[in-house]
């Protein structure tokens, strides 16, 4: 059954073609982050090589050389290369941080190097960077949640005593409990933080102290 489940979901996710493990989404749709964005998408396919170049270069002086060569190379010869990395090595990001699924690095299995070597998009990869993706924006849009109410908190702490209503601030205590209820009700305990008392008053001091880094500078100058 759980077999069954792993099919099915590839199925959904990728069609007929994700029952062999083989991702076509990304080279036949085309959305909303298909449109150029930099310079080097304006320039279509010789932007894309003067990209390789610069980032295959970028690389091989950090000393990644074997992900700075397979930037290098054509696509039919990067291929192969990138597969034996990832099976090896492991996946990592633009930036060179490797991937973790759970505790375990992501590493491509036996068919995914096979598939990747031949330069094909493994379902089985694609799947979980989706599923980090999908988790990091629903991250971004619960962080955005808790600093507005951060925000708005500070905002009435600044105002003087006689305009800090006792209704303005009962109204930010309930966007405080809505927003703790939602995480709840989503299953979300644990991966997105609370809104607590103590998370409340360190945003305060935060707010309203000047970081380490400014308290030296002050000594520095004073010195």
């Amino acid at each position: 059954m759980a077999n069954f489940g792993e099919y099915a979901e590839k199925f959904g996710r990728y069609g007929a073609f994700g029952l062999v493990g083989v991702n076509l989404k990304g080279s036949l749709e085309i959305g909303i982050t298909d449109l150029p964005t930099s310079w080097m998408d304006v320039l279509g396919a010789p932007g894309s090589v003067i990209g390789d170049l610069w980032e295959g270069g970028v690389n091989i002086a950090k000393g990644d050389i074997s992900k700075g060569v397979e930037r290098l190379l054509p696509l039919a010869l990067s291929g192969p290369l990138k597969g034996y990395r990832e099976a090896t090595e492991g996946l990592t990001t633009r930036t060179n941080k490797p991937i973790f699924f759970g505790p375990d690095r992501v590493k491509a299995d036996l068919t995914d190097a096979i598939l990747r070597g031949l330069s094909f998009n493994p379902a089985n990869i694609a799947r979980i960077r989706e599923i980090k993706w999908a988790e990091r924006k629903r991250e971004e849009k619960y962080r955005a949640m808790r600093n507005d109410i951060y925000r708005r908190l500070s905002r009435f702490w600044l105002r003087p005593k006689v305009k800090r209503l006792k209704a303005d601030y009962l109204n930010l205590l309930n966007d405080v409990r809505e927003y703790n209820a939602l995480v709840k009700m989503q299953g979300l305990r644990g991966i997105v933080p609370f809104i607590t008392k103590k998370s409340i008053r360190r945003n305060l001091r935060q707010y309203f102290k000047a970081s380490k880094k400014e308290l030296l500078r002050r000594r520095v100058a004073n010195q």
